[in-house]
């Protein structure tokens, strides 16, 4: 159930996320949730569409492609869950300064580049 809940959340804001639009082209959004096959998608944007937070749109200039939309009430979910992780962000980093923050993010950020560099499975 959760990893269900994390995959909604996670296609919202990737929905909301393409740069230009106020929502993304389904080809898109499975590219950038890293889905190999967009067909592997349409389950999920199914559930969100019938629980009224995203709807699509045949693109206007290609109507071969579909635009992946949030809705009013998809908008407020995702700013709930965005709400409740930096909220457990908050507590979990809680006993650290801001200091100490920082330089974790900046030791987590080298980790995670040189992970997902050239070469590597990312």
């Amino acid at each position: 159930y959760a990893r269900s809940r994390l995959a909604r959340v996670t296609a919202l804001a990737q929905a909301r996320g393409v740069p230009g639009t106020d929502g993304g082209l389904l080809d898109e959004v499975t590219g950038l949730l890293n889905v190999s096959n967009p067909s592997n998608l349409v389950g999920l944007l199914d559930l969100l569409e019938a629980d009224g937070l995203l709807v699509r749109v045949r693109d206007p200039h290609d109507r071969r492609r579909h635009l992946v939309e949030l809705t009013a009430a998809g908008r407020h979910r995702l700013l709930r869950a965005w709400e409740a992780a930096e909220a457990a962000e908050d507590d979990l980093f809680s006993p650290l300064s801001k200091a100490e923050r920082e330089q974790l993010r900046g030791m987590l950020e080298r980790l995670v580049g040189h992970g997902c560099g050239p070469g590597s499975r990312c």
